[in-house]
């Protein structure tokens, strides 16, 4: 079985990144998993060293490194050497990453995970080289996947849509909680508190990138229309780099009444991000739309309660672990802000059915039934 990691190239900043980490970790861990040939185009340093840190005893490398460095990998998609594309064609089935289109020829079995189709649904979203870049993807999918997989069962008929496959033939199979959690040096809450300026308070914590589909602006808003008692009580921390299009939201926190009760502390590493979730008092995600959603888990392990989206894959994420609203309305999130804020009962009971949520998703079932997929094909 061969896959492409080549997302590792920018190490375990996105979520297609924490997926193949992940994942190759936990095949490689699986009694009698296959033999895996891990395929990494890329860039030198950090990507390269995570790749071969995956290496082990059924699992390989071949490396093809970049002579120059790339323009970023939505403007241009990335050169498939030969010697690559002879790993993939001698493999039983392959794996597609992110970046990499080679023609696998006729023998080879194809697997595709298609973690959302935003870019089609919501062009307005993306800059016009990321829409370039998965519209590639998603053509040579068309042509050489002969399986599919997706997050969740709220995204199917969206991708077999966009996809023109019929919805029955991809592959539900969910993911697990990514980085936090997982062994990352940690950190001390009240140095967190100090270095982004939080200080002793509560807060309701966001972790993501800040851009239009997190619906942040809806959030900000929602939080100003909270009583003054909760405002002078509670914080806002919004956790994440900032993302395209994002004047919008910066307008909105800079002129907004309770800008002095918002903190945006840019990217964090995931030691930090370890202690931002175990010292919140809520997470919110009312996200417009998600393939998935790994912050819920990751929320959830820590124990936090957690608001999100009602409906799609958030939902079905959440389970009844989750105070739901609606995320195209600010009344809603507003309620359910106030809701958990004014109730610790209620937040103490959400953190506690969200522990028992996020333990059933494991990446050792992501791993079980992904192979069950790769063996399914090779016979075929």
């Amino acid at each position: 079985m061969a896959i492409d990691v080549s997302a590792l190239s920018s190490g375990l900043r996105s979520g297609t990144a924490v997926y193949l980490y992940r994942l190759v970790q936990a095949l490689a861990e699986l009694r009698d998993g296959p033999e895996l040939v891990l395929l990494y185009n890329g860039m030198p340093g950090a990507g390269a060293e995570l790749a071969a840190s995956l290496t082990g005893p059924r699992v390989s490398l071949e490396c093809a490194y970049l002579k120059w460095r790339p323009l970023p990998a939505p403007v241009f998609w990335r050169p498939y050497p030969r010697r690559l594309t002879r790993a993939v064609r001698s493999a039983d089935v392959f794996h597609v990453g992110e970046y990499v289109f080679p023609d696998p020829g006729p023998t080879v079995r194809v697997v595709a995970t298609v973690h959302d189709v935003t870019t089609r649904l919501f062009p307005q979203w993306h800059m016009l080289p990321n829409r370039m870049l998965h519209e590639r993807r998603l053509k040579w999918i068309r042509r050489y996947a002969h399986r599919v997989i997706i997050d969740a069962e709220a995204t199917r008929r969206d991708t077999a849509r966009e996809l023109g496959r019929d919805p029955g033939t991809l592959a539900v199979v969910p993911l697990a909680r990514g980085t936090a959690g997982a062994g990352a040096p940690g950190v001390e809450a009240d140095d967190v508190r100090r270095r982004f300026g939080i200080g002793d308070e509560p807060y309701v914590l966001f972790v993501g990138v800040l851009e239009p589909r997190k619906n942040l602006a809806r959030l900000i808003r929602a939080f100003e229309l909270l009583s003054p008692e909760l405002t002078e009580h509670w914080k806002l921390v919004l956790a994440g780099e900032w993302g395209w299009h994002s004047r919008a939201l910066r307008k909105a926190i800079s002129s907004s009444p309770l800008r002095h009760r918002i903190v945006t502390t840019g990217p964090v590493e995931s030691g930090t991000l370890e202690a931002l979730y175990a010292a919140a008092g809520l997470f919110a995600y009312p996200s417009l739309y998600e393939g998935f959603g790994l912050p819920l888990l990751e929320a959830m392990a820590a124990a936090v309660p957690v608001l999100t989206s009602r409906g799609g894959a958030l939902q079905e994420v959440a389970g009844d672990a989750a105070l739901l609203v609606d995320p195209e309305d600010v009344g809603s999130i507003r309620d359910g802000l106030e809701r958990a804020l004014l109730s610790a009962e209620l937040r103490a009971g959400l953190a506690e059915r969200g522990r028992v949520r996020e333990a059933q998703f494991t990446w050792e079932r992501t791993a079980a039934a992904t192979y069950h997929i790769y063996r399914e094909l090779a016979r075929q």
